[in-house]
């Protein structure tokens, strides 16, 4: 395994945000059955090294999860080829550098 798997939430200490958290999943791009591509989380070992219908290496794609979860729960931020990168972002979203798990 060359990338590690991760997925984390970060909590947004800001109070002035309309964030409350910030997550981080590990995502990959695959084929689909009738043409096309789509985008899934990769949560375990095992779904990455089944990399059959891959359409590439699995990328770190950042949340901005809203405190009021009514009518958006979450926004699409960015997209990492690096986790920390990711981990950076969200260091200069917030100021605190995240301790994040990956495995």
């Amino acid at each position: 395994m060359q990338k590690r798997l991760c997925r984390a939430k970060i909590p947004n200490n800001n109070f002035r945000s309309n964030f409350e958290s910030f997550e981080i999943l590990t995502i990959r791009e695959y084929y689909g059955e009738n043409g096309g591509t789509y985008f899934d989380e990769v949560r375990t070992a095992a779904q990455y090294l089944d990399n059959q219908d891959a359409y590439g290496d699995v990328f770190y794609r950042v949340f901005g999860m809203y405190k009021n979860k009514s009518p958006r729960i979450g926004k699409y931020l960015g997209d990492f080829n690096d986790i920390d990168d990711a981990r950076n972002f969200i260091y200069d979203l917030t100021g605190v550098m995240p301790d994040i798990l990956s495995y």
